[in-house]
């Protein structure tokens, strides 16, 4: 009985050592490509040059319009508070030089707000509208937004009731 037991463990060796070999052999290994050998880091504590500014200006959210294209969405619009508050977000632009032009109407009323543009990471945002419920008469209004920037406008329409 222990020959059988030695014989048993001496099969399983043999066996998984086969199985490893053959895995290994097998085993595709992909050569490791990369523009920095060694990945070795390197620190330049040098003053920027010229070049180095303009590329790091060119990085900074102002006046960047992606391919000449705004896209405007009112992502919300609260009357149950006052004041009243419409949020949007641009995409497309990361600025603090643009303009937005709010405009709401109810047949002969019109009330108009402005604000200035507010850069976010990869988009911007109208600065906060907030509109005194005192403003506006109760019923559906037509609510305008335009955004300008770099000289390009874009448009987008909605509406909000009060009750």
């Amino acid at each position: 009985m222990a020959v059988a037991i030695v014989l048993s463990i001496l099969i399983l060796i043999i066996v998984g050592t086969s199985v490893v070999i053959n895995y290994l052999q097998n085993k595709s290994i992909k050569p490791q490509t990369t523009s920095n050998p060694g990945n070795v880091v390197i620190i330049d504590n040098n003053p920027p040059t010229t070049d180095q500014k303009a590329a790091g200006d060119a990085q900074k959210p102002n006046d960047t319009v992606a391919n000449n294209e705004l896209g405007i969405s009112i992502t919300s619009i609260n009357t149950q508070v006052n004041p009243i508050s419409i949020r949007s977000v641009i995409s497309g632009a990361t600025t603090n030089n643009g303009t937005c032009k709010l405009i709401l109407t109810k047949g002969l009323s019109v009330v108009t707000k402005t604000s200035d543009t507010y850069a976010l990471p990869s988009t911007s945002t109208c600065k906060d509208f907030n509109i005194n419920k005192s403003e506006l008469s109760t019923g559906t209004w037509q609510v305008e937004l335009t955004v300008t920037i770099s000289g390009k406008e874009s448009v987008i329409k909605d509406s909000l009731t009060l009750e």
